[in-house]
């Protein structure tokens, strides 16, 4: 697998995104470190998603790209999940991307408050139930 321990597994699921995917990308691959891994899932596409994936990665360390029939979203989903090392999972669709310090405050939040269990677009899940809003981690999305 990769050489060191993966803090965030960022899956992206792809269907058609040839339009967006390049946007989605740019802005993960400037937050990958060794403690990030990318997941790339590609619900079948028929356009150039695969092609502008395949040419976006060049450079990031921890990534891979399955490519799969059309199955549907949350299938693609489950692939990545399966497919993950990481203590934390981010879903990132591929027609959305993520704030510009998106990565590196979930990390401090992270690392400061190991009960963290969930991170999705609306937030992070506590054990707790207890939630921190999507707009105090990355105010700029």
């Amino acid at each position: 697998m990769f050489d060191n321990k993966i803090l965030f597994s960022i899956i992206v699921t792809t269907y058609n995104d040839a339009k967006y995917i390049d946007k989605c990308l740019s802005e993960i691959k400037k937050q990958c470190n060794d403690e990030t891994e990318l997941i790339i899932v590609d619900d079948g596409s028929n356009d150039d998603t695969i092609s502008i994936c395949e040419n976006k990665i060049i450079g990031i360390k921890n990534v891979r790209i399955i490519v799969n029939e059309h199955q549907g979203l949350s299938n693609s989903r489950n692939v990545g999940i399966k497919q993950a090392s990481g203590d934390y999972i981010v879903f990132v669709d591929g027609d959305d991307w993520i704030g510009s310090n998106y990565i590196l405050k979930a990390t401090e939040l992270v690392k400061q408050n190991k009960y963290y269990k969930i991170i999705n677009d609306e937030g992070f899940e506590l054990t707790k139930r207890k939630y921190l809003k999507m707009n105090e981690i990355a105010p700029n999305k």
